[in-house]
């Protein structure tokens, strides 16, 4: 028996914040809140189709500004960070009456893809920092302490679940 809190959270990832939340886990040689969520079953990563091109054309980069070596956290995002994401190609007509969504397209239309994702999964939240998506309430700086709190919960029902004993 396994207890469980909750439904997994349902998250929306873009490019930046997934590319950093690999090049922390790299540099500190350990498993990420983000990742412990989503191993534990406590969230569902959801990220448009986009997301994943971005990611394979900036992540080595990104790690090399972070002072991480580009080839491991390429090596990372495939073999730890994929197998949890769930790749949606988002439609055109999703979002299309989400007027904040419609913001976002307006000032980058690279970036409503992710928008018009979180408008049709919602309630849920988008793990962000860019700001064409945080600015018309997309994400936010403060995703990681949601992959804390997230991350929190798995331990609790891990915890629960392990010292489970039959009352039989």
């Amino acid at each position: 028996m396994i207890l469980t809190i909750g439904a997994p959270c349902v998250w929306i990832g873009d490019s930046g914040a997934l590319m950093k939340d690999v090049c922390q886990g790299l540099r500190g040689a350990r498993m990420t809140s983000l990742l412990a969520a989503l191993h534990h079953d406590a969230a569902r990563l959801f990220v448009a189709g986009h997301v994943l091109e971005e990611v394979k054309r900036h992540l080595a980069r990104v790690a090399a500004e972070s002072t991480v070596d580009g080839v491991a956290a390429l090596d990372r995002w495939n073999r730890v960070y994929l197998p949890y994401i769930r790749v949606v190609n988002v439609p055109e007509w999703w979002g299309q009456e989400h007027i904040e969504a419609q913001k976002v397209g307006a000032r980058d239309p690279d970036d409503q893809p992710t928008a018009r994702l979180a408008a049709a999964l919602a309630p849920c939240y988008v793990i962000a920092e860019d700001h064409d998506l945080t600015d018309y309430g997309f994400g936010g700086r403060d995703w990681l302490q949601v992959t804390h709190a997230s991350a929190n919960q798995a331990y609790i029902e891990w915890g629960a679940s392990a010292v489970y004993l039959p009352s039989r």
